[in-house]
């Protein structure tokens, strides 16, 4: 399920895994008709989710070799992952007639009982820089998890049946919205929303976090909550979402509709987000997080990862322990959303829709790491706007201290048109043919800070690539659009009132991918914990330095070569060429656009000429029609999802005098190496070998 092979990637079998989900749902539903303008309708469920995950062979560290190039071992995410999750729901809408108002009461509810099963990396996370360094026992880097509660013994079966921390969240909602039809062609939908998010008990605090001194920066890069005031207590507090929409039939016959409305509204989070608060609390695990000078020999058995650790790096360098803080009074995610939207009949069943809609962010999530002192040098040349912190940690007790917090920035937009026609009854001798099609194009930008795609707090803030990790900038969201064509054809010919058979092509378009060039994580001089910083390109090639690279296999690539391949690329891009000068901005490269043509073949058999819902459909469906007819067409290309659709364009390396990389005032001249793609398109970006086939499928289905 998660083995992943590329032309930069190569993942051993043994970090595959199975998850394993189990459901159980119940739904319940009652409606009752008080009177003859008076309705309600009450919906309760339960519903049970356990997933759980089984990696193949024994338990084993997760080896990662050459910045995301080979993984081996067993997935880190993987080695104790035990997730149970019971919801129980109620809602109950009262709807009462009264003249020109149709009123509706109502309240939604959830609740939910969860254990999150997941430690990351308890089995070991151990990085190499190269394969020869792995051979020679010489890692980069050296992570894990390990119990220091002492309630919990530190062996996976008892982690996984025992999960610490279970907690609760309840979501409650209450509503209220008068459907107003001011005359027979136009409606007014004025409502109100209140919204409330309460835990059934707070994560404790890790109190020596509030003694930790906040460091008074001349130059600050970034702030957040002074240690002192942090409690961590959040949520609890109703918010109101006001709306209102509108129905407007201007002719009174259907023939042209404006639609639209604006109004505000709550969304959620994962709660595994609220997991890794309840879980790394600072009192249940510790963890190791170590940069080894010399060499280490692997822990092959977890369960000795600590004592390996401490023999080669001493105590310290697993006495520390991560935490998850959520910011006080943290809100859900609100927005501010408006449409607008005009549907137009004309013609022989001709139909025009323009719609447009227009988001804003009134509260998203930013993820910080907060145990960073805030001193920071600065390059001369180069990167010379990211921040080198050369303070070390606020608070040696703890590796890290990630920090989920609000922002107020972000906005999306969507701009659509489409043109459909549907053509009935058209009589083909003692047949009848129906035909239909649309055809529509959309073109939408997003921009966020965050886009919160991972699970953890601390995959949220090393992956989003920035120049300032604790404070990104507004950038293209992951979700970014661009361009959408959307079209389909169909007819369906009527041979008579007990077959039929039906042919339809779906076609999609859409701008490619967006992704990041950044600096691969290894020997990144930053000090910020980040592995997405992103790239400086220079304004010539006298603004780069590069270092002969030796290869792999052993051959080498000369500076020189690098120097021109690299803006050979460079110009070759016709984004990045004008970023000369600048830096890349996060998801503003894309891969090409990606075609899609599909077709469906049904015939369909009734089988009762006095009950037409029995009948018998068989069909055949092909998925990228496009490569059928050609080889080289229908090709979906796309960015690894190895470091958030990122590209490790650029590697920190030696300077010319043999100086490391490190801070500014050690010396060091950023030196790069170029990793050239190695795809045989010259392209970071690969082709999906499964999806760019195309694919047949027989069906059978039985109606009744």
């Amino acid at each position: 399920n998660n083995l992943e092979r590329t032309s930069n990637n190569f993942q051993f079998s043994s970090t595959d895994f199975t998850q394993h989900t189990r459901n159980l749902n119940l739904v319940g539903e009652l409606k009752t008709k008080i009177s003859n303008n008076l309705t309600n309708q009450l919906n309760m469920s339960y519903i049970n989710v356990h997933e759980y995950r089984d990696f193949p062979g024994v338990l084993s560290p997760f080896i990662d070799i050459g910045s995301t190039q080979v993984w081996a071992g067993t997935w880190r995410e993987a080695s104790i992952y035990n997730m149970k999750q019971k919801t129980y729901e109620i809602s109950d809408n009262l709807t009462l007639t009264k003249g020109i108002h149709k009123f509706t009461f109502g309240t939604h509810n959830e609740f939910y009982n969860l254990t999150y099963g997941f430690v990351n990396s308890w089995n070991g996370r151990w990085e190499y820089s190269n394969l020869a360094n792995f051979l020679a026992d010489s890692a980069s880097r050296i992570r894990g998890a390990f119990t220091t509660d002492p309630k919990l013994a530190n062996d996976r079966n008892s982690l996984y049946n025992n999960p610490p921390n279970p907690f609760k969240v309840a979501l409650l909602s209450t509503y209220a919205q008068d459907e107003i039809s001011i005359t027979p062609q136009f409606k007014v939908t004025p409502g109100l929303r209140v919204d409330y998010a309460a835990l059934g008990s707070q994560p404790s605090l890790d109190h020596a976090l509030n003694s930790t001194p906040d460091y008074a920066s001349a130059n600050p890069t970034y702030s957040h909550t002074p240690f002192d005031q942090i409690d961590n207590k959040w949520l609890g507090n109703a918010s109101l979402s006001p709306r209102i929409g509108f129905n407007w039939d201007v002719k009174g016959d259907q023939s042209v509709i404006v639609r639209g409305g604006t109004g505000i509204f709550t969304g959620r989070i994962p709660f595994a987000w609220l997991g890794y608060a309840y879980t790394l609390n600072g009192s249940t695990y510790g963890n190791v997080d170590y940069k080894p000078k010399g060499t280490v020999p692997l822990a092959i058995d977890p369960l000795t990862l600590k004592d390996t650790v401490n023999k080669y790096g001493g105590t310290a360098a697993s006495a520390t322990r991560e935490l998850d803080i959520i910011d006080n009074n943290f809100k859900l995610p609100r927005i501010w959303r408006s449409s607008i939207a005009t549907d137009i009949k004309f013609g022989k069943g001709y139909k025009l829709t323009l719609d447009a809609m227009y988001t804003k962010t009134l509260y998203d999530v930013q993820f910080q790491q907060i145990n960073i002192k805030d001193s920071a040098q600065y390059f001369a040349d180069g990167p010379t706007q990211s921040p080198v912190y050369v303070g070390g940690k606020l608070n040696n007790d703890y590796s890290n201290v990630y920090f989920l917090t609000n922002t107020r920035e972000g906005y999306r937009y969507n701009l659509t048109a489409q043109l459909s026609k549907f053509t009935s009854n058209i009589k083909i001798g003692s047949h009848l043919l129906n035909t239909n099609w649309s055809l529509a194009y959309t073109y939408g930008k997003s921009r966020d800070v965050s886009n919160g795609i991972r699970n953890s707090f601390q995959s949220n803030y090393e992956v989003n690539p920035s120049v300032s990790p604790n404070s990104p900038q507004l950038a293209y969201s992951n979700f970014d659009l661009r361009h959408r064509i959307v079209a389909v054809a169909g007819v369906n010919f009527l041979w008579n009132s007990m077959n039929a058979t039906s042919l339809t092509f779906f076609y999609s378009g859409q701008s490619g991918n967006p992704y990041s060039a950044i600096y691969a994580a290894g020997g990144a001089p930053f000090g910020n914990s980040s592995n997405a910083n992103l790239a400086y390109i220079p304004k010539d090639a006298g603004e780069i330095r590069f270092a002969d690279k030796k290869n792999s296999n052993g051959s080498f690539y000369a500076a020189a070569q690098q120097a021109a391949d690299f803006n050979a690329f460079v110009d070759g891009d016709k984004y990045l060429r004008t970023r000369r000068g600048q830096y890349a901005e996060r998801n503003a490269l894309h891969t090409p656009w990606n075609h899609e043509l599909d077709l469906k073949l049904m015939h369909e058999f009734k089988l009762s000429k006095t009950d037409k819902s029995k009948s018998l459909q068989v069909s055949f469906d092909m998925f990228n029609v496009l490569n059928l007819l050609n080889n080289d067409w229908g090709h979906i290309t796309f960015i690894t999802n190895v470091n958030n659709y990122t590209v490790n364009m650029l590697t920190f390396v030696k300077d010319a005098n043999g100086v490391a990389p490190g801070k500014p005032s050690s010396g060091y001249q950023p030196t790069f190496n170029y990793n050239k793609p190695a795809a045989a398109n010259g392209q970071y970006y690969t082709v999906d070998p499964i999806n760019s086939r195309w694919q047949g499928q027989l069906g059978l289905k039985y109606n009744f």
